[in-house]
């Protein structure tokens, strides 16, 4: 006999059945709990996902990145600049005054004077020789010159003595010559001689290894007295 549901079971609509198929099927609370288990295993593995992606986004900037403070300091490091060189030029001081144009009235005649430097005010040993066939007011009639040897610590020597000069040094000269005991090399006083970069001084050698001429003063007339001015 047909038998009207009831009011519980009129809105739940029966599933079809399958012939061979069994038709037990998990209850409500298994498919809640199975529900609950998936959403929270879905939750994980998107959290652990963003996790990844922010630690490896965060790690390649880090990599990419300069070091703190290093762009600041090659900003504020001062860049070495080469030091200036200065030309050479010839060193200079005031004038000063070696002598009266009277104590070298007579050719030939000298003066033993001190150049003092003017940088390091180091006293140079000097002499001025009055020169024969020019006018004593003409800075041309005279020769300072340094009597410390070029490229050495030698003293020069002023000789006079023609004779002196043959005996000991082996030349026979006309007129006083400046001489170099040390390597016996003889400078001519009336003869001009090449430096070592091509300028023409006073003093050539004439004899011996020397390798240029002395070390040339050069010395001005102020009304009657002599000055010397500067030195190579």
């Amino acid at each position: 006999m047909f038998q009207e549901p009831s009011n519980a079971d009129r809105y739940h609509a029966q599933m079809p059945t399958i012939p061979g198929v069994s038709s037990n099927r998990p209850g409500n609370a298994a498919l809640k709990l199975s529900a609950w288990a998936l959403a929270i295993a879905a939750g994980a593995l998107l959290v652990v996902g963003l996790a990844l992606g922010i630690y490896r986004h965060a790690h390649l900037r880090t990599a990419a990145a300069p070091t703190p403070g290093i762009d600041a300091q090659l900003q504020e490091a001062p860049v070495p600049a080469m030091a200036a060189v200065p030309p050479a030029t010839p060193e200079s001081s005031s004038p000063g005054e070696i002598g009266a144009l009277e104590e070298l009235a007579r050719p030939w005649s000298s003066k033993a004077f001190t150049f003092d430097r003017p940088v390091t005010r180091e006293g140079v040993p000097a002499m001025v020789v009055r020169l024969p066939g020019e006018a004593s007011g003409k800075s041309a009639a005279y020769w300072a010159f340094s009597l410390t040897e070029p490229f050495g610590s030698c003293q020069l020597l002023y000789v006079t003595d023609l004779a002196v000069l043959t005996k000991q040094y082996g030349y026979a000269a006309t007129h006083p010559m400046v001489v170099d005991p040390c390597n016996q090399t003889v400078f001519d006083p009336l003869r001009m001689g090449q430096r070592a970069d091509g300028a023409w001084v006073r003093g050539a050698i004439v004899q011996g290894g020397g390798l240029r001429p002395p070390i040339a003063i050069e010395v001005s007339v102020h009304g009657d007295s002599l000055h010397a001015d500067r030195i190579e």
